[in-house]
């Protein structure tokens, strides 16, 4: 029989790669994986097999790179946390397929812009955290959508210097 872990925390150690055959023993009952402070670079669909997992932590992982299908097949998670991973855009692919996330932060990364929609397929969320980024300005479709669960969009300590109020209609 397989292993009945529902949990693993692998956070403040020196990983730097994780392919999908590294997890593939817990694939069936992992619902929370923290793979936080680590030197992560490569993920090779580490997730993909994960189909269970509920809350996923990649944070302080510098010059982590994440292809745009990296969380496809995570469509039970509802916490996501990327904070101070090195990122510079936000791909619309990450978050096809996550639309059960309640929660998603980006704390410390070097996001500019937040593309429009980017976070229309999220239904469920509920806090979107952007704090300590370089976003400067944000246009009325930057969260693009009419989502009646969302009760926090935290984005102080950024560069914002003009913001249409419409966004938080």
């Amino acid at each position: 029989t397989g292993s009945r872990l529902d949990v693993i925390e692998l956070s403040n150690n020196r990983l730097t790669e994780l392919n999908s055959v590294a997890l593939s023993r817990v694939a069936s009952t992992l619902e929370v994986l923290d793979l936080s402070n680590n030197q992560l670079t490569a993920l090779v669909n580490p997730f993909d097999t994960l189909t269970l997992l509920l809350s996923l932590d990649i944070s302080r992982n510098p010059g982590l790179v994440l292809p745009s299908n990296t969380f496809d097949n995570l469509q039970l998670l509802n916490r996501l946390v990327l904070n101070q991973i090195g990122l510079r855009n936000l791909q619309n692919a990450w978050f096809t397929n996550t639309s059960s996330l309640t929660y998603l932060s980006l704390i410390g990364n070097e996001i500019r812009h937040i593309p429009d929609a980017v976070f229309a397929n999220l239904n469920q969320l509920q806090t979107v955290v952007l704090r300590s980024n370089n976003i400067g300005s944000l246009s009325m479709y930057a969260f693009g959508w009419n989502n009646p669960n969302v009760t926090s969009i935290i984005l102080d300590n950024n560069r914002v210097n003009a913001c249409d109020i419409r966004i938080f209609d």
